[in-house]
């Protein structure tokens, strides 16, 4: 065998002959019959006191298990009261939504009423100034009508007593100077 392989052995062995002296098993000195009644009774008396602690602690643990039991009624009852007094005031809310909402379309119904009613009354009064536009211009042009024949007569007639007067005027040489200073001629 090689040289580096024996040395590995001889480590390896080493090693596991350090290793199984810290796992042996020491010889435990003699002990009487009367040491291992004694230990007995002892562990006896040790388990005693633990069952009397161990029946104390499940006796408080079913205390604290009927309070607890009647903590979860109460708090179940309170849950049970507030889940009927919040469904009695979602039901009044509701209640009262539905009856804004009712008043809303009965004021929206009685504006929309009184906007189309304004609506009209606007149309009625448009159609009133146009009548009494209209009204004025028919009146304006009849009642002018007879006026401006009239003017338009007594123009003639102006021009006539004009034509009438320088006529006169050429004849007569002193109404023409008259006439001057008047200043129809």
């Amino acid at each position: 065998m090689n040289r580096a392989i024996r040395l590995t052995l001889i480590a390896t062995i080493m090693l596991l002959v350090n290793l199984t002296r810290g796992f042996a098993v020491e010889v435990a000195p003699r002990i009487s019959d009367r040491e291992i009644i004694e230990g007995l009774a002892a562990i006896r008396a040790d388990i005693k006191v633990l069952s009397q602690k161990i029946d104390g602690l499940d006796k408080r643990i079913d205390s604290l298990d009927k309070r607890i039991d009647g903590i979860e009624k109460s708090l179940s009852q309170r849950i049970d009261g507030l889940d009927k007094r919040i469904d009695s005031v979602e039901k009044s809310l509701s209640q009262r939504i539905d009856s804004l909402d009712k008043r809303i379309d009965s004021v929206e119904k009685s504006l929309s009423q009184r906007i189309d009613s304004l609506e009209n009354l606007m149309y009625i009064m448009i159609a009133g100034i146009f009548g009494l536009i209209g009204f004025v211009v028919w009146d304006r042009r009849t009642a002018l009508k007879p006026a401006m024949d009239r003017i338009g007569k007594l123009e003639r007639e102006e021009e006539d007593l004009k034509r009438a007067l320088r006529e006169y005027a050429k004849q007569e040489p002193g109404f023409a100077e008259i006439l001057k200073n008047i200043g129809i001629l």
